[in-house]
């Protein structure tokens, strides 16, 4: 009996042992299956950090790529531009050259025709000097054979020179006029061309376009509205078409009517430093900058006539003198060369003695 409860209570024993030792056998499988997990998960980890490094790299180095042709290309337009500039003022240059020489040449005409007038001038003076004097040795030869009294041989010799002078004058002067008629047609001409050519610039075509500078990228989309109800108010409102690319910093106005697409920049201009812009803001801004461009043009008018010296200038006149202000052909503003035309005109009236105001 007593045999019977230590052998059971030794095969309890060794069993706790066994399960001891069991248990521990699988904590020790478990640790090292978690290690090799742990270090499973860490290789992956890392392979997984090497090929986002490399990703990343990669892309850095597109990027980079990417940039530098864009830097590339745009240093090639720059470079493209300088060359179109260098070819331009070589080409001005040479205007300027050839000017010189035509101009060089036609004061050397000038003194070769003033020469020859002043020759003219000597050869009549001497003729009225020879005439003179054969007009007196024949008054001393008809005294001597006709024995007339010297009053009646001075009458009837100067009846006779007066008709034949006056038949030899009015040949002479026909010559001289046939002769100096074509040069001085011809010196008027150059005279005319030579002042064209001082006045003239290089013809350009008449902008259409107008540009407004944004303070960010970000106010484009102010600009545009939400689905675009800003940029059709505006356009409604201006009659100008508003183009938004690509360009940073810049908005486009595009208009043929110079005075439309004026007072659209400035509403644009005055819509983008108060940042409220909707249609019933743009709508009154459109509203109070047209009626400011409508008083520039009248000043602007007003100004003009009394710079020129009209008088009586009908105010509608005056105003579409005004409206000129805005409008640019052939590379120079119309108003400005308007006045310059008319300051022409009265020095050349007034050279020709001819009512110069």
């Amino acid at each position: 009996m007593n045999l019977t409860i230590y052998q059971l209570l030794g095969v309890v024993a060794v069993g706790l042992l066994l399960g001891y030792l069991l248990r521990l056998l699988l904590s020790l499988r478990w640790k090292q299956s978690a290690e090799k997990q742990a270090e499973k998960h860490l290789r992956q980890a890392r392979e997984e950090a090497d090929r986002t490094k490399k990703e990343a790299q990669l892309a850095a180095r597109e990027e980079l790529f990417r940039r530098r042709e864009q830097l590339d290309k745009e240093a090639e337009e720059q470079r493209q531009e300088l060359r179109k500039l260098e070819r331009r003022l070589s080409k001005r240059e040479d205007n300027l050259d050839r000017k010189v020489d035509i101009l060089a040449k036609k004061e050397h005409y000038l003194e070769e025709v003033q020469g020859k007038l002043t020759r003219r001038e000597e050869d009549l003076s001497h003729q009225q000097q020879k005439l003179e004097e054969l007009i007196e040795k024949e008054k001393s030869l008809l005294h001597q054979i006709s024995g007339i009294s010297r009053e009646q041989a001075k009458k009837m010799l100067l009846e006779r020179l007066s008709d034949e002078l006056e038949h030899e004058s009015a040949e002479y002067i026909n010559r001289a006029v046939e002769q100096t008629k074509e040069p001085a047609e011809q010196q008027a001409r150059n005279i005319l061309s030579a002042a064209i050519q001082r006045c003239a610039t290089n013809h350009t075509v008449e902008s259409v376009v107008s540009s407004v500078d944004i303070p960010s990228d970000d106010m484009k989309g102010r600009i545009i509205g939400r689905e675009g109800r800003n940029i059709r108010a505006f356009e409604k409102a201006t009659g100008v078409d508003v183009i938004v690319d690509d360009t940073p910093g810049v908005v486009l106005l595009s208009a043929f009517d110079s005075v439309r697409r004026e007072v659209a920049r400035r509403a644009l201009e005055k819509l983008i430093l108060d940042g409220r812009i909707h249609p019933a803001r743009i709508e009154e801004v459109v509203k109070d900058t047209a009626q400011e461009v409508d008083q520039v043009i009248r000043e602007v008018g007003k100004q003009t006539v009394l710079e020129v010296g009209l008088r009586g200038v009908h105010p509608r006149l005056a105003n579409l003198l005004g409206r000129l202000r805005f409008r640019t052909s052939f590379g120079q503003n119309v108003l400005q060369h308007s006045i310059e035309v008319a300051h022409l005109s009265g020095m050349i009236a007034a050279e020709l003695d001819l009512d110069a105001r």
